[in-house]
Formats: structure tokens, C-alpha cells, sequence
């Protein structure tokens, strides 16, 4: 990612999201939660969203409570307690 310049950074997981997608990367989550950090630090909260939840869609076992925990840390940004502690308890109950 590049730092200070985030529609770069953001174009840039774009392109490694369509190199990993169409290889078949298994922990193509990981390219998702970086997007949902870049979209988080612009303060596009439901595209941040969005990302988590393609995360969660292709994470499994750790990695999922990993991604829970990101989201979790943005519920609480956005000033969603209910939905933060949620996040944070069922990723505590997969670790």
C-alpha cells in the first residue's frame, strides 16, 4: 500500500484483488481487509464494510476471528458499541 496516498493504495488492492480472485489465492481475505483499512482511513465506512464481509465470505478459522476483530474496531470508530461488542465476542469465541 502506499502511505499518504490512498486512492493509489486503494487502485493498487484493486489490482492484486483481480490477480488473486482470478488465481484462485485462498487468502484472498486478507486483500479484502486491506481494502476495508484504506476505505476506513477515508471515512468510507460501508465500503469498509462491504470489504469486511467479502472478507468474512472467503476467511476461515483464525483468519475469521482476525477479520470479526477488524470489523469490530470499525463498529466502535463509527460509534456502533452494540455491533462492536458482537463482533468482538464471536471472534473471542473462535479464538
Amino acid at each position: 500500500m502506499r502511505r499518504g496516498e490512498p486512492e493509489r493504495a486503494l487502485a493498487d488492492v484493486d489490482v492484486a484483488l483481480a490477480i488473486a480472485t482470478r488465481k484462485r489465492y485462498e487468502r484472498v481475505w486478507e486483500l479484502h481487509v486491506a481494502r476495508a483499512l484504506i476505505h476506513a482511513n477515508m471515512a468510507r465506512y460501508p465500503d469498509a464494510l462491504a470489504d469486511y464481509e467479502e472478507a468474512l465470505a472467503s476467511a476461515r478459522g483464525g483468519a475469521r476471528a482476525a477479520v470479526l476483530s477488524y470489523r469490530s474496531a470499525l463498529h466502535r470508530e463509527m460509534g456502533e458499541r452494540a455491533l462492536a461488542e458482537a463482533d468482538a465476542a464471536a471472534a473471542a469465541a473462535m479464538r
